[in-house]
Parts: C-alpha cells; sequence; structure tokens
C-alpha cells in the first residue's frame, strides 16, 4: 500500500536525526522516549471500485482515504524499540470502513557504523524500496510484495554507496486483503546510490507460492527527475489471482516547478499471461493486460506538510481524482 511508504519514511527520517519527534523524555545517559506519527486527510473523487475492482456499497462520489498513525520509539544504548498503531479505512474491502491495528512492535540494535538488526512485527525489507522509480501519490502499479509481516527478522546496512537488506518472516499479521502474506517470506534488495542516480534490485520468495523480482532506478538532471521499475510475479498467489508470468513497468517523469511545487507523470502497464479472477457484472478484473496514466501535482508547504492531487485515468479503472494532505511529526 502507498501509505506504508510514508510510515517508512517517517521512520527513516526520524532514525537519521532530520525530522523532530516529540520528546517525552530524555535521560542524562542519553536514553530517550521519543513520539512519531502522521495524519493524511483526503481520499478518491470519482472512482466507482475499491483496490479488488469490486464497487464501493455506498454512493463513491467521494471515498474516504484518511489514515492516521503514531508509535513511540525508545532508545537505550544501540538498542531500540518501536511500537506503531495506525487507523486507517479499508480500501480493498467494499465498505471502506476505519480500522485499528498494531502495526508494528520490534526490538532491534544498531551497529556503531548505522547498520540494524531488527526482530518483531514490522516491514520487510523488500517493503523500504518496493515504490523506488514511482513517483504517483496513488495512481501507479504497484510491486506485489510482502509488506508488514509478523514473526520478521530483518537486516539493512550500507557500504559506501550500496545498501542492502535482508528479512524473513514466519507468517503474515492480518484477515484483510492487503500486502500481508500467509507463510514463509524470505526477500531483500541491493542497491547503488549516489548524488544523480540509484539503481537497486529486489526479490522475494514466498513458501510455496513462487517469487517476486524486480529493477527500480531514479535520476535527477536539474529539476527534471527520471524514474521507473519492472517488476515480475511468478507465483500462485492466494485469494484468487493467478499471476504466474506477470510483469509490471512503471515509467516516470517530474519536474520540480519551484522548491515547493512539483509535477510528475507516471506511465503504467501489466502484463499478465493468465488470469482467473470474473468480477462479473458489478467489478472489473485486476491484473490483466491494462496501461493507464497518473498526472499529480504536490505543493511542499513545509518539509513535513504537503497537499498531493492527483488525475488517473486509462484502462479497466476508469478516470478519477485522489488528493490528500499530508501531515508527519
Amino acid at each position: 500500500m502507498k501509505r506504508s511508504n510514508l510510515s517508512l519514511l517517517i521512520c527513516s527520517l526520524f532514525a537519521a536525526g532530520s525530522l523532530n519527534a516529540a520528546t517525552i523524555y530524555q535521560g542524562e545517559d542519553g536514553d530517550s522516549i521519543d513520539l512519531i506519527g502522521s495524519f493524511e486527510v483526503g481520499g478518491y473523487l470519482g472512482k466507482d471500485y475499491n483496490d479488488n475492482g469490486e464497487k464501493w456499497d455506498y454512493d463513491s462520489f467521494y471515498s474516504d482515504d484518511t489514515f492516521m498513525s503514531f508509535g513511540f520509539v525508545v532508545k537505550t544504548g544501540q538498542i531500540f524499540a518501536h511500537i506503531d498503531f495506525d487507523y486507517e479505512r479499508t480500501p480493498w474491502t467494499t465498505k471502506n470502513e476505519f480500522q485499528q491495528v498494531l502495526d508494528k512492535a520490534y526490538v532491534g540494535w544498531e551497529f556503531e557504523n548505522g547498520d540494524k538488526i531488527e526482530l518483531g512485527r514490522t516491514d520487510t525489507a523488500y517493503d523500504h524500496y518496493d515504490q523506488m522509480g514511482d513517483f504517483s501519490v496513488d495512481g501507479a502499479a504497484e510491486v506485489r510484495e510482502a509488506g508488514d509481516q509478523d514473526s520478521t527478522a530483518k537486516y539493512r546496512g550500507s557500504i559506501n554507496n550500496f545498501k542492502y537488506g535482508i528479512s524473513y518472516s514466519t507468517q503474515g499479521w492480518d484477515n484483510y486483503k492487503t500486502d500481508s502474506r500467509e507463510g514463509e517470506v524470505i526477500n531483500g534488495y541491493l542497491g547503488y546510490f549516489n548524488d544523480s542516480v540509484d539503481v537497486l534490485l529486489g526479490a522475494e520468495t514466498v513458501d510455496q507460492r513462487g517469487e517476486i523480482y524486480s529493477v527500480h532506478a531514479r535520476g535527477w538532471v536539474g529539476p527534471v527527475r527520471l524514474g521507473g521499475l519492472v517488476s515480475l510475479s511468478d507465483r500462485e498467489e492466494e485469494q484468487g489471482y493467478d499471476s504466474k508470468d506477470a510483469l509490471t513497468y512503471v515509467a516516470s517523469i517530474g519536474y520540480d516547478i519551484t522548491d515547493k511545487i512539483e509535477t510528475n507523470l507516471v506511465y503504467s502497464i501489466v502484463d499478465v499471461d493468465t488470469e482467473n479472477r470474473d468480477m462479473g457484472d458489478d467489478g472489473f478484473r485486476t491484473w490483466v493486460d491494462d496501461s493507464w496514466v497518473a498526472i499529480s501535482l504536490n505543493y511542499k508547504y513545509r518539509r513535513n506538510i504537503v497537499l498531493k492531487t492527483e488525475f488517473v485515468t486509462g484502462g479497466e479503472q476508469g478516470s478519477y481524482g485522489y488528493g490528500k494532505v499530508y501531515y508527519w511529526f
């Protein structure tokens, strides 16, 4: 889900010291307890179907996608712990009701060189970079790797310009159709990052279901940004999908109009060999041969307050708008 990456961004910024969290406790020996969180207020305009191609059970002129997250980060020397609660709409269901979930609960160790180990309920390694190269707000095709998982062991680190991560999870954690998987999941990434271009490889295997592979890239030439990704999903997936040999392509171009205003154009293509999910007359099929365009305009009011608007058109999903105000601390 797109919102998971904002949450990851918040955690990354906090860990890097570039975000001012609300400090609840600061000990003389450096121990600390901080409150971090985010609010996303907004949703879809004119979208008749949920994320699975099923008709909403209500008037769809406006479909709420509001989301709130808050959590606590505790640090004691090189040991840290993170607990995080989410309040979110469920746009993968037809009712789109609110749900509350314990999103994260893990402990970790940070080495002197900045590498980290995390153990518990957390995001997989691949999930940190699954959208790299995608500049859309919500409208592009996504890599369908596992996201939040229970009983996860994760290692992330870097050497010079290279970043790497790997995680192992014994099981998923929710009863809803999200990016959580059932069964054992192993995934990871290896990327090269510098001032002008980033390139990354990601991969995942799920016990008895198959694999996902992807290549991501993004670069900057003055105010122009270029990005894209290619993903191969070769797996027998649960819940009605047959995504053997499914290819996903995303191409992005962006332009920084000012230091506060940017615009993006993102083109998505999904190419699937087989499809065994039939929505009938009440919806469209997802994961069929399809292509569409997303055009966005974003305004950065402050470094922690952003307004994002997007228009999506093409393919089976038709045309709709999306808008949100993002605030995090």
